[in-house]
């Protein structure tokens, strides 16, 4: 089974995969770059579908053969790459990333870290840009599609079946079920492999056409139609050639994450791909640039390029703490492409090309699924903490050597999924969401988005007392406001209104607003404005309601990475060779960095305003920060860091906050 070479398919291949480059590295510049995934898609298909039907046509398919290729195809670069992430994360990662790490390594060898992804994603989880193995998530969609189509394809030519139909009929189900999803759950939408196989689809049916493939009989006559294409023909395929390059461009840069992707947007990219692999070779566009020699060559290195990018920017983000300078960026860049060409030089061509060994299939696969359980075993060993018996216990909590650890707890702690909302569930609040002592005449509402929620361990803890009872209305990226609206949590009215029936009926005498005022300022898309007066109408109203007492809780410390990673930046450079004259434990208890500018402005804002109301203000920032930096662990511990993210507190650190602050919390 072999197929024509097409150089413009490996040009197809090198713009995908540039494009893809350029997101991961400027995202800002290139909002769409992403969608270099999407043609992928879609040449896949379309190569896949041309090797298996050949072969059935000639006699020479079997499976055996089919996934030996694929296996020489795909295994040895993925394994190189999952091995070196292995290692790297040995020396530079904490033990609860190494768990995370060692999960994606196992997922990444199944072929299955779309579904981990997919049930990975929340409110709380680890941002993209800290998994060093997120990208492989195109890859599972692959491979689970190689999986099904070369059986279906076999069964429909024993059938005497055209494969246009089950193509046809595979590419609309899934394309429905893409729009479908992407409305009500666009995480799913992007990740599952059924929603994702009508652009492989597209690919096959171009397969099945280019060799003759599609005969439809009708009772209408369309000959006028194939003689006019075959009188036109050079002018015809020139003008899609050059549409499909500009719908490709358009969706790299007018497609971005606030769209519903992949939705009917997926159609942009899949469709120019499909033009330009459609007019073939002799289109000038494909010929002159697609098949440039340069083009061609990252094309054929694509594979590797791609498997390199994104572990390289992740470790450097990860051990950086701080978004990397353009120059990092590009030397990452430079980097990858080194690797890559390496890993296809010394890797890839020799097992793929070299001397027809039987055995190579069978080693490969070996060593991959060996890669897969080394992740597992790392995943069972909780990172083996004791690789930095010294830092660890200096810049992590104990509590990080454990799955899970602290972000568990902490998202425990909040209540999350009952009395925390995220932004998966749209569920009302349990009605122990309301108070634990519905006699006690003295209660406290706390209302708000995430701050609030990291609020409740702290609050609860002063209300053991018996003094006062406590409510917990808070919602992933909704501010305490009644009128406040944004495209990212289109739930926030509906909660917000729910929230005010709640109060009427519970006839608090005090209501807790906190919010991460910062994040609504309008300077992130999707996450709305918000209007100084709507705060101070929602307070209006609240004292309409009877409210007596309102407490406004201010913006809390953001840093620029979890705590534990600046503590471990700063240990690590006052650890380094030529700094051994310092001190033997370095000074990680604080930030070197005081409140940014925004976070400032976003403060002083929500405290005018409660002062023009005449409310209780609480300012997180006189807790935590002075004119040094802010404070990364409680005072009487070093080993309880305050936040185990960026911004949200710990259960201790939300402990310390409520008994620094429980008089103007509670009143008392």
């Amino acid at each position: 089974m072999k197929l024509e070479y097409r150089s413009n398919i490996d040009g197809l291949r090198a713009i995908a995969v540039l494009f893809v480059i350029a997101y991961h590295a400027f995202p800002q510049q290139v909002t769409g770059g992403f969608i270099g995934v999407d043609i992928f898609f879609v040449i896949s298909g379309f190569l896949i579908s041309g090797l298996i039907q050949k072969g059935l046509r000639d006699g020479s398919f079997s499976f055996l053969d089919f996934y030996a290729r694929r296996i020489k195809r795909i295994f040895p670069a993925l394994i190189v790459v999952l091995a070196s992430c292995l290692v790297a994360g040995w020396i530079l990662l904490l033990p609860d990333e190494y768990v995370s790490l060692g999960k994606h390594v196992a997922a990444g060898a199944g072929f299955i870290s779309n579904f981990l992804l997919m049930n990975e994603s929340g409110y709380f989880d680890t941002v993209a840009e800290l998994k060093p193995l997120l990208h492989l998530w195109s890859l599972g969609v692959e491979e689970q599609f190689y999986i099904v189509w070369p059986a279906l394809l076999l069964l429909s030519w024993r059938w005497k079946m055209s494969p246009l139909v089950i193509s046809g009929i595979i590419l609309v189900v899934s394309f429905a079920w893409n729009i479908a999803l992407t409305k009500t759950n666009q995480t799913a939408a992007f990740y599952l492999p059924m929603t994702r196989f009508w652009e492989l689809m597209l690919g096959c049916i171009l397969a099945f056409a280019s060799a003759g493939g599609i005969n439809i009989r009708t009772r209408w006559d369309f000959g006028w139609l194939a003689r006019a294409y075959a009188n036109n023909r050079k002018t015809i395929t020139e003008a899609a050639a050059w549409c499909g390059i500009a719908l490709i461009v358009v969706a790299v840069f007018v497609i971005d994450q606030q769209r519903p992707f992949p939705g009917f947007w997926a159609l942009l990219p899949t469709a120019g791909t499909g033009l330009l692999i459609w007019t073939g070779a002799g289109a000038s566009l494909n010929r002159r640039l697609l098949s440039h020699r340069f083009i061609v060559y990252v094309g054929l290195i694509s594979y590797p390029l791609y498997l390199w990018h994104w572990p390289i920017l992740a470790f450097l983000r990860i051990v950086r703490v701080e978004e990397p300078t353009n120059l990092m960026r590009a030397a990452a860049i430079a980097a990858a492409f080194f690797l890559a060409y390496c890993t296809y030089q010394y890797v890839e061509k020799p097992i793929r090309f070299g001397a027809a060994l039987p055995l190579k299939p069978i080693v490969a696969s070996v060593a991959l699924a060996l890669a897969g359980a080394s992740g597992l075993w790392i995943y069972g060993q909780h990172g083996f903490p004791d690789r930095f018996a010294r830092e660890t216990a200096v810049v992590s909590d104990g509590l990080h050597a454990t799955v899970g650890g602290l972000k568990s707890q902490s998202i425990a702690a909040y209540r999350n999924g009952t009395c925390f909302l995220d932004g998966e569930d749209r569920s009302a609040y349990q009605g122990f969401c309301d108070g634990s002592d519905p006699t006690n005449a003295r209660r406290i509402v706390l209302w708000g988005d995430s701050n609030a929620a990291h609020l409740f361990p702290g609050i609860d803890a002063l209300r053991l007392g018996g003094k006062f009872d406590l409510a917990q209305f808070t919602a992933a990226g909704c501010p305490p406001v009644f009128e406040f609206a944004n495209s990212h949590s289109t739930y926030c009215q509906e909660n917000n209104k729910l929230v005010e029936r709640k109060i009427r009926a519970l006839k608090p005498q005090s209501v807790i607003l906190a919010a991460n005022w910062r994040l609504y300022d309008g300077s992130y898309p999707g996450w709305g404005k918000l209007d100084q007066q709507e705060v101070r109408a929602t307070i209006a109203r609240l004292k309409a309601m009877g409210v007596e007492s309102i407490v406004v809780v201010g913006q809390f410390p953001e840093f620029k990475g979890a705590m534990r990673h600046i503590r471990a930046a700063i240990y690590r450079t006052f650890r380094w060779p030529f700094f051994i004259g310092q001190p033997a434990d370095p000074p990680i208890d604080i930030s070197r960095d005081p409140p940014g500018p925004t976070i400032l402005k976003a403060d002083a804002k929500i405290r005018l305003i409660s002062a023009e109301t005449n409310v209780v203000f609480i300012s997180p920032l006189a807790t935590f920060c002075n004119e040094r930096g802010c404070l990364l662990t409680l005072p009487d511990s070093e080993h309880h860091i305050v936040a185990w993210d960026g911004l949200h507190l710990t259960k201790a650190g939300s402990i310390f906050f409520a008994k620094a602050n429980a008089h103007a919390l509670t009143g008392d």
